[in-house]
């Protein structure tokens, strides 16, 4: 019992850090890419090799471009879903761990679950407006409106798989952590605390692979839009 209780403590600690190095990456990451931009430009000034110079203009590029995502998808917009995600986990760990939530409420993880997956699409939403904005900028075209929860679900359709499934997995792997970190207190469960972890943060991890592949890059060839 005294090694799952760790194991519980541990998965909790990481979240909490994953959470704080999220929140202080949004509200550093416009000041951080306005340094970069600036160190870049002038690198690419003082290069005088035309292939290095060609690399460096694209690496500046794509900065500039997840700056101006910024400037039109703001922090908040990422900051609030992602916050409501950690709260409604957190507190679903708390109420397994108090045993005021159990088997007997499928029904309140049903709602857990469907909470979690409206956040998490609103989360994935921002991300692919910040994304689309991106690409925008890097192929020249003009910034023709922000996607929003609302304007998705007119373009795409309000139940698109797309935007759906990919939040629906990782809203189960939010519920299943939270669920496994909350068993944690009971010893006789401990065997399906540890699984109900490890299944969900191999959920949690493939989601978040995935939104590290979406991320915006330097154009692969051709010359600098800007």
């Amino acid at each position: 019992m005294e090694a799952v209780q760790v194991v519980g403590a541990v998965t909790a600690a990481l979240a909490s850090a994953a959470a704080v190095v999220v929140s202080f990456e949004q509200l550093t990451e416009a000041a951080r890419l306005r340094r970069n931009a600036s160190s870049y430009a002038a690198l690419k000034d003082a290069e005088q090799h035309a292939d290095r110079r060609l690399a460096l203009a694209h690496v500046l590029e794509t900065t500039v471009a997840r700056l101006v995502a910024i400037a039109y998808v703001p922090g908040w917009r990422l900051a609030e879903p992602t916050m409501s995600c950690l709260l409604i986990a957190g507190l679903t760990a708390y109420l397994v761990w108090h045993e005021s939530l159990d088997s007997s409420n499928a029904y309140m993880f049903i709602a857990v679950f469907g909470g979690l997956t409206i956040k998490a699409r609103e989360v994935r939403v921002a991300l692919e407006a910040r994304r689309a904005v991106a690409r925008q900028y890097q192929n020249g075209d003009v910034v023709t409106g922000v996607p929003t929860v609302r304007l998705t679900d007119q373009i795409q359709g309000p139940w698109n798989l797309s935007t759906w499934a990919p939040a629906a997995f990782l809203a189960l792997g939010l519920t299943l952590a939270a669920t496994g970190v909350g068993l944690a207190r009971q010893g006789d469960r401990s065997d399906v605390s540890v699984a109900l972890m490890l299944c969900g943060w191999i959920l949690i991890g493939g989601r978040l692979r995935d939104m590290r592949a979406g991320s915006i890059r330097p154009n692969a060839l051709g010359r600098p839009t800007t």
